[in-house]
């Protein structure tokens, strides 16, 4: 499988996870997501490749907290469910902590993104799943998004990754939002 045929099924797995957890419950589904990770992580480019199918043109790094909004109608069993998917993309300067804490409660669940050619991202990535644990720790969805395996200098590994999340409710996708 090709890193684009990763990513898709990532996005296509995503969505399917988050319907299949509430259509028990509702024929019109909203889930809100904040994206937590440091800066250059991929957080902005994977709304952008969620929303239109493509890499943006321009990256610029996020000031403190962006949206971004995703409507879509899927068909279950002959049923249209309509589910929406509300994303807060925090920018991954420490200086912005205090407003993205102000959202933990907020939300639906977290996407921590890392690049996975660099462990320091991984670090901070548990970092930002310690202090989201820490200021709110009631039942929420957790996932660990390991960007950027297009590249050729893999500093994290899946077993790195596994070995933190073994105890923990969270799902790990690695992805390329290049490709």
């Amino acid at each position: 499988m090709n890193i684009t045929e990763k990513h898709l099924e990532f996005v296509e797995n995503f969505h399917k996870y988050i319907i299949l957890i509430n259509f028990m419950y509702h024929k019109e589904i909203e889930a809100k997501y904040i994206l937590l990770g440091t800066v250059h992580t991929g957080k902005s480019s994977f709304i952008h490749r969620v929303q239109y199918g493509s890499y943006p043109i321009s990256n610029q790094t996020t000031i403190g907290i962006d949206y971004a909004s995703l409507n879509k109608y899927k068909s279950h069993d002959d049923l249209e469910i309509k589910y929406r998917l509300n994303f807060w993309d925090a920018g991954g300067h420490i200086s912005y902590m205090n407003v993205i804490r102000s959202f933990y409660r907020r939300v639906t669940g977290a996407l921590i993104f890392f690049d996975v050619n660099s462990l320091d991202s991984f670090k901070l990535a548990i970092d930002y799943y310690n202090d989201f644990k820490k200021f709110d720790d009631t039942n929420k969805q957790f996932y660990f998004i390991g960007n950027k395996i297009d590249k050729e200098k893999r500093a994290v590994y899946e077993d790195q990754v596994l070995d933190f999340i073994d105890d923990k409710n969270i799902k790990y996708y690695e992805c390329s939002v290049l490709l």
